[in-house]
């Protein structure tokens, strides 16, 4: 005769497996914390389940974000759609135009496809999979960074009439990092909620689902950006925070001109913006596009010599954790004025901005820096300038130097702290002047 108290204990334990899997099935990402936690440390020590029904789990949950992720690949696809009709408009400019034409289309479209990011060599035949549902929302977005890349190649020889190794060196790609969730961890088969085996799915999970989300944004992103750049004079900085294209600069000013008039107090001229380094010895050009990330704290101005992530590595996709824990992400800013200013400035705070800044030829620029209140600058990772550390206000001749520059991009980082009220930081950049 069966014992009633086993009985029940199993019909309990059915009941349980079959919700989970129900539930996951249908409520997917919504009811995921929780089901994570039943296979996970919370409630497992309490709950024992079959090889057979911890598998059955695994797959209602696998068979569901397999389906969500699926669906992210579907909401993507319009956006790459949109984007290589961009494309196809930006070539065919290029073969209308008196200048171009054809057959430099034909070798801008073959350089270009040289620096195109290929998706990783899986090693094993694709399937019907849930990683496999990862990987096809992770090509659409590679899809949609190389038809950028094409673009703004394109933008730049219409712009300018460049030669095609010009036009297509001057774009420059960072790829978004992207942590695979691992075809392993996905689809092994865990014996029971304590196999690490299983530790290692629910961290897949996980991954992927940040991952995913993290695809969709920067999908719509690289959209919007290149809508934006359309319609401005002088292309724009994008794919993953590469810049692309800088409008020339501007009219001719000295070092000497940068230095303030104490007896009229006149501010400092502005220059032009830019990021392409083209103007006539002592030309100055303001730096308008950046990504900038903040605010840290600092409070007592504590962290006035603390070193936050940017100083240790530029990631554009990565978030961070700022000012009174909010999450902070790099967020591009362009700007047609000379102070670069965020919206939100609150007290005891710091700001990081990153930019780079093409130049024709290595050797000695000069570089007018401000701030208001301290401000760090560092050139190709090299800190090259600190500002007085006392609240100050903003002046855009502050520091005048010299620096040597590589030829080509060269990698801008500034620091700006705010001790109270408004703040703000410049960087205009001029070749030498003759003579000098």
């Amino acid at each position: 005769m069966a014992n009633p108290k086993r009985s029940d204990h199993s019909f309990l334990i059915s009941l349980i497996v079959s919700a989970v899997i129900m539930v996951s099935v249908i409520l997917g990402i919504f009811c995921f914390p929780q089901v994570l936690d039943l296979l996970g440390h919370g409630q497992s020590s309490e709950i024992r389940l079959s090889p057979a029904e911890v598998k059955e789990t695994q797959d209602g949950l696998r068979a569901s974000y397999r389906v969500k992720w699926l669906d992210g690949s579907t909401r993507i696809a319009p956006i790459r759609d949109q984007v290589m009709r961009l494309r196809a408009e930006a070539f065919q400019q290029v073969t209308a135009d008196s200048q171009l034409g054809p057959a430099y289309l034909d070798s801008l479209i073959a350089r270009s496809a040289t620096r195109h990011i290929a998706m990783p060599p899986l090693g094993v035949p694709r399937a019907d999979t849930i990683h496999d549902a990862y990987l096809k929302m992770r090509e659409i977005e590679l899809e949609i960074v190389n038809a950028a890349f094409d673009i703004y190649a394109a933008r730049n020889a219409l712009l300018s009439h460049r030669d095609v190794a010009e036009a297509v060196d001057l774009v420059k790609v960072v790829p978004p990092q992207r942590i695979d969730p691992g075809r392993t961890a996905l689809l092994t088969d865990a014996r029971s909620l304590k196999d690490p085996a299983m530790a290692a799915f629910r961290a897949a999970i996980r991954t992927g689902l940040e991952e995913v989300d993290l695809m969709s944004k920067h999908a719509q992103g690289s959209l919007d950006r290149l809508v934006a750049s359309n319609v401005r004079r002088g292309g724009d900085l994008d794919i993953e925070g590469a810049f692309i294209f800088g409008s020339a600069s501007g009219e001719s000013l000295h070092p000497d001109d940068l230095v303030q008039d104490v007896a009229n107090q006149e501010p400092a001229p502005e220059g032009l913006p830019g990021r392409i380094m083209q103007g006539k010895p002592g030309t100055w050009m303001y730096l308008d596009k950046w990504y900038v990330l903040g605010p840290f704290e600092n409070k007592r101005r504590v962290n006035l010599d603390t070193s936050f992530q940017p100083e240790v590595v530029i990631n554009l996709d990565e978030q961070v954790l700022g000012k009174d824990g909010r999450k902070l992400n790099w967020e591009y800013w362009f700007r047609r004025k000379q102070r670069i200013e965020p919206l939100w400035a609150p007290n005891n705070c710091i700001y990081y901005g990153w930019t780079e800044v093409h130049v024709p030829k290595a050797g000695k620029y000069f570089v007018a820096a401000g701030s208001d209140d301290y401000g760090k600058l560092w050139i190709n990772g090299k800190l090259v300038w600190k500002s007085s550390t006392r609240a100050k206000p903003f002046r855009p001749d502050e520091h005048v130097a010299e620096y040597d520059f590589k030829e080509g991009l060269n990698e801008i980082l500034f620091r700006c702290e705010n001790q109270f009220g408004t703040m703000g930081w410049s960087v205009m950049i001029a070749p030498p002047a003759p003579g000098t």
